[in-house]
């Protein structure tokens, strides 16, 4: 969250100062920000115990609302005032959408803030005015117009000098800026399905043109949309192996030639009805767009020692 371009950031991603007299002075690698609040009469006290606060803990982009830094002291800043080191731990790697920019009225008592980086660990440095027992520091989070989602960032008080000590039940404050832009997942892509299925019987004996054997190959290819929401509109291949083997045991003309028995085949698979064992009938015209048949007859059929073939493909026609 910090930004070494921004002086104008809090929150671990840059900051800025409670009053209209903000001066930045660059330091490497963050840049420093040195702003007057006004300073409290000077008070000369025993080491202080420091902790700090932050209300709210939430801040959204472009909502106008800050985060409020609470800074509470059991005794007066010593002359020429108290720094305070805290450690920043941030969520986001570093960029910045935070400002004390138009919140200078909610902070006091804060003389100086500054970024420093010490053995690659970064650290925010607030000067306390002397004499003050409590200082604030308003920042407020800008809308940056960038999806990042939302970002955390942590501030542990840590000794500095020795020049204080840690109110251990208030040693650090987890900062979240909500970020304002909605993520949007991209819309999912819609998918056409081209579904089809297959089936063989091997080896058929059959007496059409005296005996044969015979392999047929079965495929159909289905309607859209098939089986949503019905997975049950698929229909079970092995009625339809049952229907076509009854079918061919009482063909009535056994001297048909097999271009001739396959049609006739196809056209009853898509006409008829097909029982099943589960208490429907299937209507294969309903749920496919075309069904293929091919019968591969095997050499020495018919006393015939050539392989030959027929395929068939019927299209349920629709009609008015």
């Amino acid at each position: 969250m910090f930004n070494q371009q921004n002086a104008n950031v809090l929150i671990g991603e840059s900051l800025s100062n409670s009053n209209s007299n903000l001066r930045s002075t660059q330091t490497a690698p963050f840049e420093e920000f040195n702003f007057n609040l006004g300073r409290s009469s000077e008070i000369i006290g025993e080491k202080p115990q420091v902790g700090v606060t932050l209300s709210p803990m939430t801040a959204i982009e472009g909502s106008g609302i800050p985060l409020v830094y609470s800074f509470n002291l059991s005794q007066p800043a010593p002359k020429g005032g108290l720094q305070l080191k805290f450690l920043i731990s941030d969520s986001d790697g570093g960029q910045d959408d935070a400002s004390g920019e138009g919140f200078e009225s909610q902070s006091n008592n804060i003389t100086n803030a500054s970024f420093a980086v010490e053995n690659g660990s970064n650290f925010f440095l607030v000067d306390i005015a002397p004499g003050a027992y409590n200082a604030s520091l308003a920042v407020g989070a800008y809308e940056d117009n960038v999806v990042e989602g939302d970002e955390t960032v942590v501030f542990s008080l840590v000794d500095n000098k020795n020049s204080y000590t840690i109110d251990p039940k208030n040693s650090f404050v987890i900062a979240t800026i909500k970020d304002a832009e909605i993520v949007t997942s991209p819309a999912p892509k819609t998918v056409d399905f081209d579904e089809s299925w297959f089936f063989k019987i091997n080896d058929y004996a059959i007496e059409h043109q005296g005996k044969a054997v015979i392999d047929i190959e079965v495929s159909y290819d289905y309607i859209d949309g098939i089986g949503v929401p019905d997975p049950l509109q698929y229909p079970d291949f092995v009625p339809i192996q049952k229907y076509i083997d009854n079918y061919l045991v009482n063909y009535p003309n056994e001297t048909d030639f097999w271009e001739i028995l396959n049609k006739n085949l196809v056209k009853s698979l898509l006409t008829e009805p097909i029982p099943t064992p589960y208490g429907v009938e299937y209507k294969l015209a309903d749920v496919v767009n075309s069904l293929t048949v091919k019968i591969d007859v095997e050499p020495g059929s018919s006393n015939i020692n050539i392989p030959r073939s027929s395929t068939v493909t019927g299209r349920p026609q629709k009609t008015a």
